[in-house]
């Protein structure tokens, strides 16, 4: 299978994904699978997650960003803060619980004073997508004398499921990438995905709505549109136009006409007469 040059995003179907919680037994990897797909966090994020930074009560994640991954000093990088739905509180604190005590959300298996690394999630979160019957070949490309298989499905598919959800979900574009942590928003739409039934029900939806309620907004006119409009009335029409409507009497006009053509004034009042 050749190499495809594409950055292509994959995500779970929403029975891909039953199918893999139900699959996967160990403690670790379903919460750091769940944090994931709750909260869209990327796999070394959720690898070093510490107790202190989850704040239950006002329910929320401080995320440290695992882009950088040379820290050294304070400010370097960029951190945020991720919104907790409800669901998420009390498993975290049942696993808070049996873990009783520690620094770490996921501590490794050799020392309770280490976090686990993000290989060990990663190499045994791929073996639950294998026996769950998910990996599907995406490419393949060679390093050095080793064929190298990416899959379509992978850990990172968690976190475009997030995104994909808070987008079928209503939420602002701008809100989902802030809590992903993507300055660009172009990124935050490339990982969204929406299969065709999905595609379907919204158009159809979007069209059962009264063509009213879709249509934009137009501006009022402009109230002064007649007034900024050059005047082709002569002064003479203009003043016989006022009288017709009777904004003036015809004394008032014969007065009015007679500083516009002094000397038509006598023909006036002689057909007046």
């Amino acid at each position: 299978m050749a190499r495809v040059k594409t950055r292509n995003r994959y995500t779970f179907e929403r029975k891909q994904l039953i199918k893999l919680f139900d699959t996967i037994n160990n403690p670790k990897i379903m919460i750091a699978s769940f944090i994931s797909r709750m909260c869209g966090l990327r796999i070394e994020e959720v690898s070093r997650l510490k107790w202190e930074n989850i704040d239950f009560e006002n329910q929320r994640l401080e995320v440290l960003n695992s882009k950088w991954k040379h820290r050294q000093r304070d400010g370097y990088g960029k951190d945020r803060k991720v919104r907790m739905p409800k669901i998420m509180i009390e498993p975290l604190q049942k696993w808070k619980n049996i873990l009783d005590g520690g620094v770490w959300v996921l501590p490794s298996d050799k020392s309770p004073d280490m976090h686990i690394t993000k290989k060990a999630i990663y190499n045994q979160y791929h073996d639950f997508l294998k026996q769950a019957g998910l990996l599907e070949p995406h490419y393949t490309f060679k390093r050095e004398n080793e064929v190298i298989t990416r899959y379509k499905l992978n850990y990172h598919s968690l976190r475009a499921y997030y995104i994909t959800d808070c987008r079928r979900r209503g939420i602002n574009l701008e809100i989902i990438a802030k809590q992903a942590g993507h300055e660009d928003i172009n990124t935050t739409m490339g990982y969204t995905r929406f299969n065709d039934e999905e595609t379907d029900r919204m158009i159809d939806t979007a069209f059962e709505k009264p063509i009213e309620s879709v249509q934009p907004i137009r501006q009022p006119e402009n109230p002064y549109k007649e007034l900024n409009q050059p005047n082709s009335l002569t002064p003479k029409q203009e003043l016989q136009s006022m009288m017709v409507k009777n904004q003036i009497s015809k004394e008032e006009y014969l007065e009015k006409l007679s500083l516009l053509e002094p000397e038509g004034i006598k023909r006036v009042v002689e057909i007046k007469n």
